[in-house]
């Protein structure tokens, strides 16, 4: 009995590895006509190291593609505030400066998509042992998540040297972090992920407050001792989270556009004449600091405006907050006007005439079609029907059943719901509506892992489950 029992764990455990290992080698193969057009942004991170790009693709409206770039003859070492996506940048040049004088941005995707699918395979293993699933609900896991990960929205941002990046690869470690049954090194992975994604740039400057907060509810909703030594940690990191806000040069066109472009676009006019706004200020309202003009929050095609607005004056932080406290409701109209259209995975930059997503060939999707219809189907059932649904979901289950939802999947859960619901109103504050599908591209990756968490969640409850002795280790004070 036990030997038969042996030998079909052994051919389970093969039967896995191969559909795993295949799975991997058709995703990265998939994935590799997944391509992200470069908006001329990209040199704000890579500016310092690389040059001008070498390769350039015609398509129609949109602009070249930023592949293949030169080194620089010396690369100096990042600053602090730069981030982590720029130190992650950074450490792909070294590695490529080693054997060639171009740098390769689908090198560095290929790296990026090897590490998530390590990592994506340890999370499965660990889960599957926590859940007390068997090898086909590791397999399950593993391709759920896979999927949610590789879809084409989030897989193209890979090759970008968009400072969002960091956020990318630190994400799927929360889950790492949750499952490890080591004290100390569930502790490293928590701090990891407070510093890749709270330095990765301003926009996220808040996550180690976020993560600990999640912790503390988790530990609380244990009744066990809530660790001092970690919220040591992550206070410290949410310091240091901090320091990019005093050198962020784009602060004062993040300003202008958070109001001319955010909340001005909701007021009427007696309204902007409260704020001071005179008449010449008022005509400036929907148009951003390059001239483009948006007709309103909820329009995603723009027409050509005053070049002149952004040098009528300088915008103050209680410029941007006086709206929100003169009219609290602005962020319910923004919200209520601005998410429909703008939270898409089908981003795009400025206006939707110039899509972030395209072939790596310029010319089709090829092996990787799929996932694209992986990412229209995403925003069809998902971003518009059932967004609010899922984030409740991540919400409310850890708190009702506070016993039958284990660490591992309770604080990813809370973790990415507040993180999709913060996020939203974040980047509507932090720069209005200009760019606001792509600024949203980390809720969105976020909202990706939590249906997978939430989904794990559901079958939890359906089944009559306890806890496995794996599942109280993790759960476990030192």
């Amino acid at each position: 009995m036990t030997l038969n029992k042996e030998t079909g764990n052994k051919h389970n455990s093969w039967l896995y590895s191969v559909i795993a290992v295949c799975a991997a080698v058709v995703l990265l193969h998939a994935s590799s006509f997944i391509g992200c057009m470069n908006q001329g942004d990209f040199p704000r991170a890579v500016g310092g190291f690389l040059t001008a790009p070498l390769d350039s693709i015609a398509l129609p409206s949109v602009l070249p593609f930023g592949y293949v770039w030169p080194f620089l003859e010396s690369i100096p070492l990042p600053a602090l505030k730069d981030g982590s996506s720029v130190v992650w940048f950074w450490l792909m040049a070294q590695l490529q400066r080693v054997y060639s004088p171009y740098f390769d941005i689908f090198t560095m995707a290929l790296v990026a998509k090897v590490y998530w699918l390590t990592l994506l395979h340890l999370i499965a293993r660990r889960l599957t042992l926590i859940l007390n699933w068997g090898e086909l609900g590791q397999l399950a896991i593993f391709g759920g998540i896979s999927v949610a990960c590789f879809a084409a929205h989030n897989v193209a941002l890979l090759n970008t040297f968009y400072t969002e990046y960091a956020f990318f690869l630190s994400a799927p470690l929360l889950l790492l972090a949750a499952t490890s049954t080591c004290f100390q090194k569930r502790r490293l992975w928590y701090a990891t992920v407070a510093l890749l994604a709270g330095g990765a740039k301003v926009q996220f400057f808040y996550v180690p407050t976020l993560l600990l907060f999640c912790l503390v509810i988790s530990d609380l909703l244990e009744k066990r001792q809530i660790d001092k030594g970690l919220t040591t940690i992550l206070g410290l990191i949410q310091i240091a989270c901090l320091i990019p806000f005093g050198a962020n040069q784009f602060t004062q066109i993040n300003r202008y556009h958070a109001t001319y472009l955010g909340s001005y676009m909701v007021l009427s006019d007696s309204e902007l004449a409260r704020l001071g706004l005179d008449k010449r200020r008022q005509q400036c309202v929907g148009i951003d600091a390059h001239g483009n003009q948006l007709a309103s929050p909820s329009a995603t095609h723009y027409t050509s405006g005053f070049e002149h607005c952004y040098k009528l004056d300088q915008q103050k932080l209680a410029d941007v907050l006086m709206p929100y406290i003169l009219f609290p409701d602005v962020a319910l109209r923004l919200w209520k006007n601005a998410l429909a259209p703008h939270f898409t995975v089908q981003y795009f930059h400025v206006s939707k005439e110039l899509p972030l997503t395209v072939p790596t060939n310029g010319r089709s999707y090829g092996a990787g079609q799929w996932l694209v219809e992986v990412t229209a189907l995403r925003d069809r059932w998902i971003s518009r029907n059932i967004l609010l649904l899922i984030v409740a979901s991540g919400l409310v289950l850890p708190f009702l059943y506070p016993r039958r939802i284990p660490h591992p999947l309770r604080v990813p859960s809370l973790f990415l719901s507040l993180f999709m619901l913060t996020q939203v109103l974040i980047c509507i504050l932090g720069e209005g509506v200009r760019d606001l599908s792509r600024h949203l591209s980390a809720a969105q990756f976020g909202l990706d892992l939590l249906l997978v968490v939430c989904a794990l969640q559901i079958v939890q409850l359906s089944r009559r489950w306890r806890p496995t002795e794996v599942s109280a280790h993790v759960a476990s004070s030192p």
